[in-house]
């Protein structure tokens, strides 16, 4: 039984892992760059802000996970007395959004810091990255 339930138990746990470490060690290469070598890598900003002499350039990513949910009936057997089928409880289906905006201040002309906040910024692949979706698991 600890056999079967292990693996399992692995897998649960690596989809716990935070990302936020990686996202922050692969935005730290921008700072000291460009703003145009920050633009040519990861593209066009979804707005910015200049404030102080500062400019902000932020960046919007969102993905969406469907839970198709479970139908609250089910088939089995067994020995013992009792019916091959039951009910149990029905969980309908979900959508869960996941967003992150990654903020970039640049002052005359260099990336100064970058900042992010969100729900996503610890599963969505970070910008600039070459990968689309969510991170993969860590294998070290």
């Amino acid at each position: 039984m600890i056999k079967r339930a292990l693996p399992a138990l692995v897998l649960l746990v690596a989809g716990c892992v935070d990302y936020v470490p990686t996202r922050q060690s692969e935005l730290t290469q921008f700072v000291g760059k460009s703003e145009t070598q920050l633009v040519a890598a990861i593209g066009v900003p979804t707005r910015t802000y200049e404030a102080a002499g500062s400019k902000f350039l932020a960046y919007d990513q969102a993905r969406a996970v469907v839970d198709p949910g479970s139908p609250g009936w089910g088939w089995g057997w067994g020995w013992g007395w009792g019916a091959p089928w039951g009910w149990g409880p029905a969980f309908p289906p979900a959508v869960f959004a996941y967003s992150c905006e990654t903020t970039f201040q640049v002052h005359d002309g260099l990336v100064q810091s970058f900042s992010f906040t969100g729900s996503g910024c610890s599963s969505i692949a970070p910008l600039g990255t070459g990968r689309v979706g969510p991170l993969p698991a860590h294998t070290g």
